[in-house]
């Protein structure tokens, strides 16, 4: 297993991480976060969170992320992963007990900032949250189109 790739390893080599993202050119960043060959760790729910953190849509092309934007994603997956999965309690690992790390919250709907809330108001500015099937897997990707306009 290649550690440099994995967000909660102490060994994950940020750069090299940014540099496969990037690499993976014009595909969606938010199946770029998915593919566990460029950067492991992050899976569906943790994408969709990411990429509201940072303020990027799911569809920009990966390539098309800033730099600093894309250190920031990693720094955050990191954070959020470190924050949210027990060591040792698998299989019934806790993967998103605390996102919102102002809010305790025993409901998901009530710990998480886009995922799973399609048509509820976004927790930063009202608008209602999208959601796209999205990927050969059809993996649903949530977003506020408002905080997460393309740009």
């Amino acid at each position: 297993r290649d550690w440099s790739s994995d967000v909660c390893s102490s060994d994950l080599d940020r750069d090299e991480a940014v540099r496969r993202i990037v690499a993976s050119g014009h595909r969606a960043i938010a199946m770029t976060l998915l593919d566990q060959r460029i950067v492991a760790g992050i899976g569906n729910v943790y994408k969709s969170e990411v990429l509201f953190l940072t303020g990027v849509h799911p569809e920009t092309p990966s390539s098309a992320v800033p730099r600093e934007t894309l250190e920031r994603m990693m720094e955050t997956a990191r954070g959020l992963l470190k924050d949210n999965v027990v060591e040792g309690m698998s299989p019934r690992i806790q993967t998103y007990r605390n996102l919102r790390q102002w809010h305790a919250a025993s409901a998901h709907d009530e710990s998480v900032w886009v995922y799973g809330r399609r048509g509820k108001p976004c927790r930063t500015c009202g608008t209602p949250i999208e959601m796209k099937k999205m990927g050969i897997e059809a993996r649903s990707t949530y977003w506020c189109p408002r905080c997460q306009a393309i740009r």
